[in-house]
């Protein structure tokens, strides 16, 4: 159901799509995960969306660290469930991920 609504919601956006999914889920070793990234930074990939942050970061500093690097590289991250945009078109992205990188400071100075 997850990745039919995914579909969905892209094609109401009128996005193409590319469908990375782990078939096991690991912490250590997640090489879809892996591959959706190294994608992202070569410019294959303009949005991410997700069914749950859950789903897509094991941890917070996961997710903070995830979405620095992925608003590095001007790639959006959407949450299909929850409060979460970080795409070029919403004007508050940069609003939402000002308070990401803080504690994301801190941790890198301790």
């Amino acid at each position: 159901m997850q990745v039919t609504d995914l579909r969905k919601y892209a094609a109401r956006m009128g996005w193409a799509t590319t469908g990375y999914i782990e078939k096991a889920s690991s912490v250590k070793h997640r090489p879809v995960f892996e591959q959706l990234l190294r994608d992202a930074q070569a410019g294959k990939v303009d949005v991410i969306l997700v069914w749950r942050i859950d789903r897509f970061a094991r941890s917070m500093k996961d997710f903070v660290s995830v979405t620095l690097q992925l608003a590095s590289w001007r790639v959006g991250l959407i949450s299909a469930t929850e409060s979460v945009d970080s795409g070029n078109e919403n004007p508050f992205s940069k609003f939402m991920l000002g308070p990401y990188g803080l504690p994301y400071g801190v941790c890198r100075k301790s």
